[in-house]
């Protein structure tokens, strides 16, 4: 695989996912030896790029702090580096940490403070979309509220600095890639087909671990149009509805089909409205839920599929 192909397609991904989302990424800043000419975008070697949503480099290394790594041959894994400076490797360790307890995540140490985590696919266009619905969401919420004076975000004016240089020495990229947004052909978000076949993947692994849990009477899939349906031994019954996006969409998007198959015209068929994804929620996801409940008394409930261990979180 050529690795400037793998630049070109995460860097479609990336900024789509800014033009959606306004989420930020650090491109290569500097153009030595014409690099960026040649299509090398990131950071990076002819072996591999370096994918980051922070600040942050470790020096030592020459790589960045976090960073989403991907191979040559589509082989993608997170790195965390803080070999330069104690403290940073301190906030790291504890993400390592962390991570390893939300999400099951094994981390192996390289060398002193440097971590890595591997994926188990080639498919890093769709590894990349996974760590940003989780890993990502961790970080930044810790980063925030702890480590953002050690570790900290990108700022908008750097980000647009790094992508107008690129679109100097190549004005057709961007043209590009916002038409390629048009048609609906950047990779991963590319079409509705792609995407139920994401949310057909995700549903059928969840059945299969519902209906073989001992905790239920009955598990059904697709029975009046809701996507998954419980009754447990205590006889309640839990409506699924599945959305493969962050938290706070999959909430907005999933609310109005549970109450409608639970409620029109003026029933009350099920009693707890459950939204699933595969993205942990946010502390701020969580306290929205919270809130929707105890202000409207309405039982409505987020939980998220974990698709490395094949396992359904607690309900939030």
């Amino acid at each position: 695989m050529d690795i400037r192909e793998i630049h070109k397609k995460t860097l479609e991904y990336l900024y789509s996912h800014y033009l959606d989302d306004s989420i930020l990424f650090m491109p290569r800043r500097r153009n030595t030896n014409g690099r960026l000419e040649n299509g090398y975008y990131f950071i990076g070697t002819e072996d591999y790029l370096q994918v980051s949503f922070w600040d942050s480099r470790d020096w030592k290394e020459r790589i960045h702090s976090i960073a989403f790594v991907i191979l040559k041959d589509g082989t993608s894994f997170i790195e965390f580096s803080g070999r330069d400076n104690d403290e940073k490797a301190d906030v790291l360790r504890y993400l390592v940490n962390h991570l390893s307890h939300q999400l099951g995540i094994t981390f192996t140490e390289l060398y002193n403070n440097k971590w890595k985590a591997d994926y188990e696919t080639d498919m890093y266009l769709q590894n990349l979309e996974s760590f940003m619905l989780n890993e990502k969401l961790i970080i930044d919420e810790f980063l925030r509220t702890e480590g953002s004076n050690i570790i900290p975000f990108i700022e908008a004016r750097k980000f647009e600095k790094a992508m107008n240089r690129i679109f100097e020495i190549d004005s057709s990229i961007e043209d590009e890639i916002k038409k390629k947004k048009l048609e609906g052909s950047i990779t991963i978000r590319k079409s509705e087909y792609t995407m139920t076949l994401h949310h057909n993947n995700i549903q059928n692994q969840i059945f299969d671990l519902l209906i073989n849990s001992n905790d239920y009477k009955s598990v059904k899939m697709e029975h009046n149009f809701v996507d998954i349906v419980t009754i447990d031994n205590n006889d309640l019954i839990r409506y699924y509805e599945l959305k493969p996006t962050t938290a706070k969409k999959a909430i907005r998007e999933a609310f109005g089909q549970l109450m409608e198959y639970s409620h029109y015209p003026g029933k009350n068929r099920a009693d707890q409205l459950v939204v699933v994804s595969y993205a942990v929620p946010t502390a701020d996801d969580i306290n929205y839920l919270i809130q929707l409940r105890e202000v409207y008394k309405i039982p409505l409930f987020y939980c998220y599929f974990n698709m490395n261990k094949r396992i359904l979180s607690e309900l939030y």
